[in-house]
């Protein structure tokens, strides 16, 4: 079959996603022709990601522009048909993240009005957390829920051979105008995932900005799973859905590991390598050590992670240390204790213990970043003072921020919506999500504490209050940093959405999804 990919990126964030990558590099193995057609760099205005984050002062400014091409919409239709029909594509496969989920339905829409007989499937985030709410699109024919490495493979020989699909474990598929769909199959094992190909990925999605310079960037994930279950995240609700599918956190072995990295290294002159793991240090210190071992013997690249603060230890950074680990990134998300416990459902709630772990980063000389989130329901301005106060007090290299997004299948969504804090949308296949997720244009939660325009204020000047460039106002300033003293005295309306959060947190956080 001539499969052709979309990734509908419409954020402009370069990097390459394995999940699509695998799938590629699999179907091509199994004899079947693959194409891309990829939206990064295919910009109708400005590049979000990049323009936003330079604007608040979250990041050094670099140049990587000469890889974005400014088009009309018409012009990205018409520069798709062509890749379509010169292709001469026999389906199309689409991964939906809920922030590009509008560009690909407009270009799935584009599809079908030209090949109407030609199928769409569709995989991703937001089809396994929503596949009942996707199905409903009238652009969608089929939908893988979950991994998708067994069932596209099986998909595309059964297609192919002109027998039917409707035993395909984790496939949705429409019959007789009603939505079906099949049992969940148990998960792969990582182990045996073939090194990636990457020949359909543009040169831009290797060059990743780092610190003011660029390097040739590879993406690797060592495990799958994360087990934390907070609000803002699937991963609670992936959690759920797989229970019957095998154990939810896997691992790759080392060799595995160092095999993949080697190869990808030689054929494309890599300079880093970017660990997609949820939490790299989740592993036992036996793991560590024969990963430091074989690290420093045949790889000898810096690498960049994500942990957690519970994660983070003297002997576990002079192990990152000594083979050259870059960077950390640690998801702190906000600096109220409170907020963190009866909001986030982040295990996590102690603000000396983030001290103490930014303590030990900085003395083991790796890059830290915070990351943090604003926009909450029910989040007051003295909450996001906390988060100013508790990066002052940590001082990390660098500092992400993002608004929050109420992605569909998380306890943050149903939340929201509960509440009358996001305006939905009331059509087929987006029915019940919220109007917009993106983490860069500004707070899509409205807050009954604070004004939407005071929010945004204060992302932008997040960091000049920071570092010192604005002096605190009043009447958080007395207030030492990264101590509690702050939070404001919580109103009955604050404690109705912590009763709300507490609720779905503790049934899955599906409810009003």
């Amino acid at each position: 079959m001539r499969v052709l990919f979309v990734y509908p990126n419409a954020q402009g964030y370069a990097r390459i996603p394995i999940g699509i990558s695998l799938l590629m590099t699999i179907l091509d193995q199994k004899g079947h022709k693959v194409e891309l057609f990829d939206t990064t760099f295919m910009m109708t205005g400005e590049n979000m990601d990049s323009a936003v984050r330079e604007k608040a002062g979250l990041v050094v400014p670099t140049d990587t522009s000469r890889f974005f091409e400014k088009h009309s919409t018409e012009e990205i239709d018409g520069i798709f048909l062509k890749k379509v029909k010169e292709f001469g594509a026999d389906m199309l496969a689409v991964s939906i993240l809920e922030d590009n989920y509008q560009l690909a339905d407009h270009l799935m829409g584009v599809f079908k009005r030209e090949h109407r007989d030609k199928p769409v499937i569709v995989g991703g985030s937001t089809p396994t957390v929503a596949p009942e709410i996707v199905m409903e699109n009238p652009n969608v024919d089929y939908l893988v829920q979950g991994e998708g490495e067994g069932a596209m493979a099986e998909f595309c020989e059964l297609t192919e051979r002109g027998k039917p699909v409707e035993d395909i474990m984790n496939l949705w598929f429409k019959k007789d105008g009603k939505i079906m769909h099949n049992r969940i199959r148990p998960f792969v094992d990582i182990n045996t995932m073939p090194v990636q190909d990457l020949r359909w990925w543009g040169e831009g999605h290797f060059l990743k900005p780092y610190d003011g310079k660029v390097y040739r960037t590879g993406y690797i994930e060592m495990s799958r799973g994360c087990m934390n279950r907070c609000s803002y995240c699937i991963n609670s609700a992936c959690q759920d859905i797989f229970k019957g599918a095998g154990k939810y956190y896997r691992q790759k072995t080392i060799p595995n590991v160092m095999k993949e990295i080697k190869a990808l290294e030689e054929k494309h002159r890599l300079e880093m390598i970017f660990f997609a793991d949820d939490n790299f240090l989740l592993m036992s210190r036996p793991r560590l050590q024969e990963f430091a071992e074989a690290w420093k013997r045949e790889i000898k690249l810096p690498y960049w992670i994500n942990s957690t603060v519970e994660a983070i230890s003297r002997d576990r950074l002079k192990l990152l240390k000594e083979t050259g680990c870059c960077g950390i990134g640690l998801g702190l998300e906000s600096g109220s204790e409170w907020f963190r416990a009866n909001v986030l459902n982040k295990g996590m709630n102690d603000n000396r213990r983030i001290k103490s772990a930014f303590d030990l980063m900085h003395e083991s000389g790796i890059r830290t970043t915070a990351n943090v989130m604003i926009g909450f329901p029910g989040e007051h301005e003295a909450d996001i003072f906390e988060s100013i106060k508790m990066i002052r007090n940590v001082m990390p290299k660098s500092t992400n921020i993002h608004f929050v997004a109420p992605y569909t299948g998380t306890a943050l969504h149903a939340a929201s919506k509960m509440l009358g804090y996001i305006d939905t949308i009331d059509r087929p296949g987006f029915r019940g999500m919220a109007k917009d997720v993106s983490m860069r244009n500004g707070p899509v939660v409205r807050n009954p504490y604070m004004k939407r325009e005071r929010i945004v204020e204060i992302y932008y000047d997040f960091m000049n209050y920071v570092n010192g460039k604005l002096p605190m106002p009043q009447e958080y300033s007395a207030l030492a940093p990264g101590a509690n003293g702050s939070a404001p005295e919580r109103g009955d309306m604050s404690k109705d959405v912590a009763d709300v959060f507490r609720s779905l947190n503790n049934s899955g956080g599906r409810n009003a999804s």
